[in-house]
């Protein structure tokens, strides 16, 4: 299941849409975020993080920032 949040500028958060999509098919997923990011929550401990195509782990996702 794939959700859409929006943060508003006062720091609240608007869910604005939701998909059901088959377990594991990434072209599915990249159908519906696009370019956007993704928490991936399948992950064991932290989830995995899709943005604009390409998967990272959290602590490569934090370090890159």
């Amino acid at each position: 299941m794939l959700i859409e949040k929006t943060m508003n500028e006062d720091n609240t958060e608007l869910y604005t849409n939701l998909w059901t999509v088959s377990e594991g098919c990434k072209i599915l997923w990249q159908k519906y975020v696009k370019n956007r990011l993704m928490y991936d929550y399948t992950g064991i401990v932290h989830p995995i993080i899709h943005l604009k195509g390409k998967t990272y782990f959290w602590d490569d996702y934090i370090n890159m920032k």
